[in-house]
């Protein structure tokens, strides 16, 4: 049996939820996830290797501060940090160690910060259509 797997899968960055909860099914599945790489456009290639089905938690923070203190936090709450990748931090926790109302987000500051992300990153996927629209848009119109 394949002890790794490769999947590619797209998300937008707004559906950080739904590559969570991907991550999530896969490692109920037996499939860890040890690395991403590859992006182009939101199309990811995705890193798995054969381990022990659990039900594993996997979230993603926008790191502002970087270094040893910010990771260091998140191991001091639980959380398995695995690497960065495109300005996102990956952790992972078992959901039995985790609390109700346990959220990655230290506060709103931080999950504002990081919704920042996201318009920058889309912001160069909307400008070619906006330059169409503007520059060629009577064209269309007739």
């Amino acid at each position: 049996m394949k002890d790794k797997k490769i999947t590619f899968k797209y998300f937008s960055i707004a559906e950080y939820e739904k590559e969570e909860a991907y991550l999530r099914k896969m490692h109920q599945q037996g499939w860890k996830l040890v690395k991403i790489s590859l992006r182009y456009l939101y199309v990811r290639a995705y890193i798995f290797e054969k381990c022990q089905p659990e039900d594993v938690i996997y979230r993603t923070d926008y790191d502002q501060t970087g270094g040893d203190a910010y990771i260091q936090m998140f191991a001091d709450c639980g959380w398995e940090y695995l690497f960065d990748f495109d300005e996102s931090s990956y952790f992972r926790k078992k959901k039995e160690d985790i609390a109700e109302d346990e959220d990655i987000f230290c506060d709103d500051v931080s999950r504002l910060a990081w919704y920042g992300v996201f318009l920058r990153q889309d912001i160069f996927l909307i400008l070619p259509f906006a330059y169409q629209i503007l520059f060629f848009g009577s064209a269309w119109i007739h």
